[in-house]
């Protein structure tokens, strides 16, 4: 009988150390997650790019708020297509809401391939 108890207390104290362990750990992804610099997107290779601005811009205008604002909590993604090139204002892990994607025509003239700032698709309804 004194074995059982012994072999439980056992158990109970390797499956509240392992609890524990797994909180600890969750709750330092979640701390890493709220210390993410607002203004990161800023660093991106693509946020010079005039599609990008105008991505933003009208993610802002559309939120009513300023595009250092609006960017808050967001990555730049770039996609490029045969014929268009879109941008995802994607969110950082562990963040709510929606991502919305803007697409721009490409003006291929013979070899040449040109990116415009001419919108052809808009996918912001997300929020």
């Amino acid at each position: 009988m004194m074995r059982k108890i012994a072999i439980l207390i056992a158990v109970a104290s390797v499956c509240s150390i392992l609890a524990y362990a797994l909180g600890y750990e969750t709750g330092k992804r979640h701390e890493a997650i709220k210390k993410t610099d607002p203004e990161a997107w800023k660093s991106s290779i693509y946020a010079d790019r005039p599609i990008v601005q105008d991505a933003i811009r009208r993610w802002a205008q559309k939120n009513n708020v300023s595009p250092q604002r609006a960017m808050e909590g967001r990555l730049i993604v770039w996609m490029n297509f045969p014929d268009r090139a879109c941008v995802s204002l994607s969110l950082h892990p562990g963040s709510v809401g929606g991502v919305p994607v803007y697409c721009y025509a490409g003006d291929i003239s013979g070899a040449v391939y040109k990116q415009t700032t001419r919108l052809i698709e808009e996918y912001s309804d997300v929020e």
